[in-house]
């Protein structure tokens, strides 16, 4: 299951992943995502990805989060906070990013407020 949102205000698109993610569902994620970053064009895209409640992906579900993360990029992704508490899962989404070219805009916290602190003003946390 999963909740994808849009912020309009904050040009924030939220995802709420939750149980494991089929590979249906995950095309209607990303078919989601897209659409509201066409939205906020020409703005500067965050995007909030808790994922506190889901397990860590296939191969084959990693390759298509990296294409994915490639694809948001191009639409003007320019910060990502991604709630993680699982250490496996943490791994995963590290190599996945690095692979994608996007690392350097990711930043992964086990505190919901902290990440959106982060967000959206952009500073550093001291409490990930």
């Amino acid at each position: 299951m999963h909740r994808v949102t849009l912020d309009f205000a904050n040009a924030v698109i939220e995802l709420v992943a939750e149980g494991p993610v089929e590979e249906n569902e995950l095309t209607l994620v990303f078919s989601e995502m897209r659409e509201a970053a066409y939205k906020l064009q020409g703005r500067a895209i965050k995007c909030f990805i808790d994922l506190r409640q889901t397990t860590i992906s296939s191969p084959e579900m990693a390759q298509r989060i990296k294409e994915h993360q490639q694809a948001m990029a191009k639409l003007g992704m320019h910060r990502v906070a991604e709630i993680v508490t699982s250490s496996l899962l943490a791994l995963q989404m590290n190599r996945v990013a690095r692979e994608a070219g996007v690392h350097e805009r990711v930043q992964r916290f086990s505190d919901a407020d902290v990440a959106r602190r982060w967000l959206l003003s952009g500073a550093q946390p001291d409490d990930r």
